[in-house]
């Protein structure tokens, strides 16, 4: 099990700690009276195991907590700063494990700008759930507020149209696939990237395609999703532009970043996380609730092979193991409930759209459960 400790370069105890005053008055605050005990906090994240100490004041009931009127001060900004770390280093130690070698995981600590207020936009993403978001996250919303789920976990991300979305503590989201986890990570923490790219040419898009080590990571991944005919990165074709019927050019490469830029401001605070997900570990003494969107045993598109009734055997496993699974796909084995179906129109080109019922299977956490 990997351990991931404080980078003593970055941050310095001493200057976190920076005590104006002696240790003989330090000791002498411990002699307060109005103490009346101590209380521990104990942390299991993974293998590490933390034991925290604070003391308890017996004039909490006579002082309100009071609207914040200065600025904090430096050695409590950097304790903050700590303390978030902290919770970072805890996910990845209780989510990772070492076989996850690809794992990168960062979180951007940037001050949070609230939610865009003009229409959603969403990462155009094969098999995507973009369309009916509206309908399926009410849905695990609802899971997470009656369950008091303080982690929420997606381990098929894909182009985060869902979790994007959802309200929780601590979001996960990790793919197999590097492709928008590269997009994600880099152009959130420098938004001013996205401005660098301009429409590919045709030339242009099947060089990046064919030659992944000649091009930086975030820069192939938002050339061939931004420009691949209906997003089908893997095996597609080029579709930055096209002819309309009134004889215009549409740019689909320019909706789409202008589309991506719309979403970025929900995707800070998530952590990303990139390996297979049988590699993901989960708490065992606190319950998390799982979305998955794995590639559907009848669909297409999909680059590889995907197993999924051993896929169906790890969702049985995580639900034993008191967590809540919330599973998209068209059919489940029968020992799964329903909970949400709705017919869709699907398709990977205009030629050949298919009538589907899209549908929300979950294991564990029935107890609560309302059919939609």
């Amino acid at each position: 099990m990997a351990k991931y400790t404080l980078d003593p370069v970055r941050y310095d105890l001493d200057d976190i700690y920076a005590y104006t005053d002696t240790n003989d008055e330090r000791l002498q605050i411990l002699n307060d009276p109005h103490i009346t005990h101590y209380r521990t906090k104990t942390i299991k994240s993974g293998n590490v195991l933390e034991c925290e100490i604070y003391p308890v004041w017996n004039t909490y009931r006579a002082t309100g907590r009071a609207r914040k009127t200065r600025e904090s001060r430096k050695a409590q900004k950097s304790l903050n700063a700590k303390n978030a770390t902290k919770n970072l280093i805890r996910l990845i130690n209780a989510n990772f494990t070492d076989k996850a070698c690809m794992c990168r995981a960062r979180m951007c600590m940037s001050k949070w700008r609230g939610h865009n207020k003009r229409r959603q936009r969403n990462v155009k993403y094969i098999g995507s759930k973009a369309k009916i978001a509206n309908d399926i996250v009410p849905i695990i919303q609802r899971y997470i507020d009656e369950h008091n789920i303080k982690q929420y976990i997606e381990p098929f991300v894909g182009g985060f149209n869902i979790i994007d979305k959802i309200k929780c503590e601590y979001r996960l989201g990790n793919d197999i696939d590097p492709l928008v986890c590269e997009l994600v990570e880099t152009v959130r923490d420098n938004p001013a990237l996205l401005d660098s790219l301009h429409t590919p040419t045709r030339e242009e898009y099947y060089d990046v395609r064919d030659n992944p080590r000649k091009y930086q990571a975030w820069y192939r991944a938002a050339i061939l999703l931004f420009a691949s005919y209906n997003a089908r990165v893997y095996g597609g074709c080029y579709g930055a532009t096209a002819n309309t019927k009134d004889g215009g050019t549409r740019n689909y490469f320019a909706e789409s970043k202008a589309n991506f830029e719309r979403q970025l401001p929900n995707l800070r605070h998530i952590l990303v996380g990139c390996c297979d997900y049988r590699l993901l570990r989960f708490p065992r003494n606190e319950r998390v609730l799982i979305y998955c969107d794995p590639p559907y045993a009848e669909g297409i598109g999909y680059g590889g092979k995907f197993d999924t009734n051993e896929f169906w055997e790890w969702c049985r496993k995580q639900a034993a193991a008191g967590h809540i699974v919330i599973v998209s796909e068209y059919v489940a084995p029968p020992d799964v409930a329903c909970i949400w179906q709705k017919e869709t129109t699907t398709h990977l080109n205009n030629r050949d759209k298919q009538k589907r019922v899209e549908k929300l299977f979950i294991l564990g956490g029935l107890e609560n459960a309302k059919n939609n």
